[in-house]
């Protein structure tokens, strides 16, 4: 059998009283950020949800201004006369013509 003196004793007690009141408000202090961490993600779902929204709205209102400029420059084509199947095979003319100039552009 071991003896200790009552003051190591003593010390030994308190020091297993602090790290059970630590042990204590750790957990506290975890219970409180998750309900805390709960409280904040249900706050932030309807923030989300109306994000979400928004990002749709703005991805419609995209895709409908380019449909519309797709339309325009079609109108455009068909008003300067760009869509003939003259000037389709003129394209591939350019490409491959012999006198094509090679070089710095004036």
């Amino acid at each position: 059998m071991m003896l200790i003196r009552r003051r190591t004793y003593r010390a030994i007690i308190q020091r297993g009283e602090a790290h059970r009141l630590a042990a204590i408000s750790a957990s506290r202090t975890v219970a409180a950020m998750v309900r805390n961490a709960d409280r904040r993600s249900a706050g932030m779902a309807p923030r989300l949800a109306r994000a979400l929204r928004a990002c749709a709205r703005y991805r419609m209102a995209l895709a409908a201004s380019e449909r519309r400029n797709a339309q325009l420059q079609r109108r455009l084509d068909d008003a300067l006369g760009l869509n003939s199947d003259a000037v389709a095979a003129g394209s591939l003319w350019q490409e491959r013509r012999a006198d094509r100039p090679y070089g710095a552009k004036p």
